[in-house]
């Protein structure tokens, strides 16, 4: 039989009905207390595999905007999601973005008639299907815990099998520049501290493209959680910078190309933890920690590259800090740096922003927090600069700066 005719809903005059708070709550989503009624407002992104699924600075979206645009920012560490509030919508029911960036078809119809039930007042259907995870317990009820919140288990401790077996991932990788790829070759070569004894140390190293790893071809780290006990393994993509100025050129739309591959959340949550957080305890640290704090980094390399000269550092993976990172980093430094962290972004405008907020987000907490660069401070010497870029001359000359 043919489908019966669909009835006309005028989805432009709802988009400018529905408040972005009754959207989310008709799909059980939860806006921070701060959420405004007009102007740009920010919210944690809807997409579950998304660094920014827990952080409710992620996405920024113009409420005053009759069609909602909005937008995620966590660029080469999350999505980029991205559209209106149809989008928006779809991305709330699903914790992902539709294929093809926008609904369409049969899938658009059915945002089209929640938001229709939205701005006749309904509220949200028993049935919902939004991204709430069910989590077991041992009686086999159901409990409604944002799997979000819930602590990373360590990959030897995982219920699945294949999980499991990842403990020892590092076993594969390659640090000698001889036996790589080109391109991995070319990416070692450009850190000339990437020894193979620190990328053993710090298990990091090229996964060959021979091996059956999802990870083959890519530069891999590991993040493991305070006990020193892996956690996930994060491949680099090599040809990224290739790629990402290809992409730049044609104007395409849509995502932003990725430089990491990170776990699923379901797997990982990686918004709870610090790169490099097990090596606190090491006696190595001691010194740097009592003179200068805990250092706060933003990528892999910028860490290893403080391992290398003896700093302690944590990475956010990421250039903003979610609560639960910022919670952690309170506690770590009381615990190891009497109190006191270093702020050392990159020194580009985003990495300044991000430094601003991490600045504020952490004297809120109470706790004794510096800059120890910027694009501007050391009279702009270090500006557009990286933690993994400095030499052991130019670590001297800041540090002389930063011992209390």
């Amino acid at each position: 039989m043919p489908e019966k005719p669909r009835k006309h809903i005028d989805v432009d005059s709802l988009q400018q009905q529905v408040t972005v708070e009754r959207l989310a709550s008709y799909y059980g989503i939860t806006l921070s207390e701060g959420f405004g009624a007009s102007g740009e407002q920010r919210m944690a992104c809807p997409c579950r595999d998304c660094q920014g699924h827990s952080d409710t600075r992620s996405v920024s979206i113009n409420v005053s905007d009759p069609f909602k645009r909005w937008k995620c920012h966590r660029e080469n560490y999350g999505c980029g999601a991205q559209g209106n509030l149809v989008t928006l919508a779809y991305c709330l029911k699903h914790g992902g973005m539709p294929a093809g960036g926008k609904p369409r078809g049969r899938e658009f119809f059915a945002i089209a008639e929640e938001l229709e039930a939205i701005a006749g007042g309904a509220s949200r259907p028993e049935t919902s299907s939004a991204p709430v995870n069910n989590i077991q317990d041992d009686t086999g009820d159901a409990t409604k815990i944002v799997l979000e919140k819930q602590p990373n288990v360590p990959l030897e401790k995982s219920e699945n099998e294949a999980a499991r077996k990842l403990v020892t991932l590092d076993e594969q990788l390659i640090s000698d520049v001889a036996e790589m790829s080109p391109e991995a070759s070319a990416y070692a070569r450009r850190r000339s501290f990437f020894s193979e004894a620190l990328c053993g140390e710090c298990r990091t190293g090229y996964m060959p493209s021979s091996s059956r790893s999802t990870l083959r071809g890519k530069w891999v780290f590991g993040v493991s959680d305070e006990q020193g006990r892996p956690l996930a393994w994060v491949g680099r993509n090599l040809k990224y910078e290739k790629e990402h100025q290809a992409w730049l050129e044609a104007g395409r739309g849509g995502d932003e190309l990725a430089k990491y591959r990170f776990p699923s959340t379901k797997l990982f949550r990686r918004g709870l933890e610090l790169y490099g957080q097990e090596w606190l305890d090491d006696e190595r640290f001691e010194e740097s920690l009592r003179k200068i704090g805990l250092l706060v980094v933003e990528g892999f390399n910028d860490r290893i590259r403080l391992h290398d000269l003896d700093v302690a550092s944590v990475a956010l993976m990421s250039n903003k800090a979610t609560s639960e990172q910022l919670t952690k980093l309170s506690r770590l430094a009381e615990e190891h740096a009497g109190g006191r962290i270093g702020i050392m972004l990159d020194t580009d405008a985003k990495g300044d922003q991000g430094a601003k907020e991490l600045l504020w987000q952490l004297h809120e907490r109470n706790v004794n927090t510096y800059l120890v660069w910027s694009r501007n401070k050391h009279g702009g010497t270090f500006k557009d600069r990286e933690p993994e870029s400095i030499d052991r001359n130019e670590w001297t000359e800041i540090s002389k700066c930063l011992s209390t």
